[in-house]
This record gives structure tokens, C-alpha cells and sequence, in this order.
């Protein structure tokens, strides 16, 4: 099981990493722009993407966090993406570290509101991969809908190929 996790982390760096190329350059009239969306922008995207990476994270090495992280939206694009890029790469040298067997063991935590939760490890992962992926498709929509070009191809097949 760890191969496949592994495997979803790397593949999830990778994909991020694709966008974190394109919005290091794009500027704040095009990443703030408000467009209706799941968040009201590119920028609040990325930061929705980057905050739940960041808080999986930190539930899964039992820490408690209380507020969604702020990420301050005056720094720089860059600034952003190198963020963005840290938080998922902190997550695949999480992953990377673990045996199979933890994979099922079952973490508590508390979610934002304060309820308590029980959930397998790999149940936990497999929600945070499929939550990344779905923002990210969101991205697409709100890079086209902005008028960027630059669209990042991030299919799975796309990295395994790339990665042969």
C-alpha cells in the first residue's frame, strides 16, 4: 500500500508543481481577478489547495490546528507557488517515511469546527489526493475563464508517462 501512496504523493507534487510554473508568472490583476468559483480566485485556490495540504499534514503528525492558515495575499505569485510547492512536498517525505502497516491505522483528529473524527490513514489520503485533483480541475476552468493560455496538462497519465 505504501507503493501506491508513495506513488499518489509524487504524482500530486508533480501536478501542483505543473500550475506553481505558470502562476510564479502570472500577475496580481490576472490571479486576483474575481471569477465565481468554488473561492473567488486563482490565488484563493491555490491557497484553499495549499491550506488543506497543510492541515492534513499536520493532523496526520498530531498537531491540532483550530483556524485555517492564513497565507498573507500580498506576497508575490511566486511567493505563493514556492509555498504551495513546500506544503506538498512536506506531505510526500511524510508519506515516504511510513510502513504499510500504517496505512491502516486509524488517526483521531478534530476538522475545523471542533467534531471529532476517527479515519484510516489511507481513507484520509485518498480524500486529500481526490481533494487536490478537484481544485486543480477547478484551476483550469478559472485559468481559461481569465484569459491565460498557459494551461498545464496534469492528467495522471500524462506524469506516469513522464516518469517511465
Amino acid at each position: 500500500m505504501k507503493d501506491i501512496f508513495t506513488q499518489y504523493a509524487a504524482y500530486n507534487l508533480w501536478a501542483n508543481a505543473q500550475f506553481a510554473d505558470v502562476i510564479g508568472g502570472i500577475t496580481p490583476s490576472y490571479i486576483d481577478k474575481e471569477i465565481e468559483s468554488s473561492f473567488p480566485s486563482i490565488r484563493s485556490t491555490i491557497n484553499h489547495i495549499r491550506s488543506a495540504e497543510y492541515i492534513w499534514l499536520n493532523r496526520l503528525q498530531g498537531n491540532l490546528l483550530t483556524e485555517w492558515p492564513q497565507y498573507d495575499p500580498k506576497k508575490s505569485t511566486k511567493d505563493l507557488a514556492a509555498a504551495w510547492l513546500n506544503g506538498s512536498q512536506q506531505l510526500a517525505f511524510h508519506i515516504e517515511k511510513l510502513i504499510d502497516a500504517d496505512f491502516e491505522l486509524e488517526y483521531e483528529y478534530k476538522d475545523m469546527k471542533g467534531n471529532a473524527h476517527t479515519d484510516k490513514l489511507s481513507d484520509i489520503l485518498m480524500h486529500l489526493f481526490n481533494h487536490s485533483g478537484f481544485h486543480r480541475g477547478q484551476l483550469v476552468t478559472l485559468f481559461r475563464q481569465s484569459g491565460i493560455g498557459s494551461i498545464p496538462r496534469t492528467d495522471y497519465i500524462v506524469y506516469a508517462r513522464a516518469n517511465k
